[in-house]
């Protein structure tokens, strides 16, 4: 005997939105991205290279004057 096949319901777009679920997608995304970040880039080092930078480009334009 064949299975019975339930219909299909079609719903317009006001139906479909009008009780939606609460995703926490995004916000899980962002978590997982941090953590794993974290240990890759230390707040302290990047400032150091910024600063390095910053001096560098200054005692290179000092040389040209």
């Amino acid at each position: 005997m064949a299975k019975s096949i339930n219909p299909t319901t079609l719903k317009r777009p006001e139906e479909f939105f009008t009780s939606p679920k609460e995703s926490k997608m995004m916000e899980e995304a962002k978590r997982q991205i941090s953590e794993s970040e974290s240990g890759v880039l230390d707040q302290d080092q990047l400032r150091e290279q910024e600063d390095w930078s910053h001096l560098a480009n200054k005692v290179v334009g000092a040389e040209d004057s």
